[in-house]
């Protein structure tokens, strides 16, 4: 049995407008988008008045423990368009963000990974985005993410 995925309201609208998006871009987006609607449909939505436990979420920061290794990184969850690896800022549609966007602390998620097969992760720790400055800059990227 798997963990459960929450998504607020407002999230599950962007990520929806971001996979339709990238379904219509077709290739290798096409494929990306097809996961982020897999992780929708899988996904339990809230309405903003419900606070879950902390969960993955975009603009959240999510620290984890590869289970395989032992290793521990904290990543940023951020939208394809501003994501810099060199800040720990993943793009939402990277294979560890979609594999624990919307899971809680405590969650172990599996995660395919093409070099080195499957592992998984713990999710260790969430810090959820502030709401009132959700997204965190309405930046040119943010508004137009769905444009193309």
């Amino acid at each position: 049995m798997s963990t459960p995925r929450y998504l607020q309201q407002q999230d599950a609208a962007v990520l929806s407008r971001l996979a339709a998006a990238w379904l219509r871009a077709g290739g290798e987006r096409a494929r990306a988008g097809t996961r982020l609607a897999e992780v929708l449909a899988s996904a339990i939505l809230l309405p903003e008045s419900v606070r879950p436990p902390p969960y993955a979420a975009l603009y959240s920061h999510v620290s984890c423990r590869h289970l395989c290794s032992g290793e521990r990184e904290g990543v940023f969850i951020a939208c394809p368009q501003d994501a810099n690896l060199a800040l720990a800022q993943v793009s939402l549609l990277s294979p560890l963000a979609l594999a624990v966007l919307g899971r809680a602390s405590g969650s172990v998620v599996d995660l395919e990974d093409g070099a080195d097969g499957a592992c998984r992760f713990e999710i260790l720790d969430v810090t959820p985005p502030v709401r009132a400055d959700w997204p965190p800059h309405r930046s040119r990227s943010v508004q137009y993410a769905y444009s193309a």
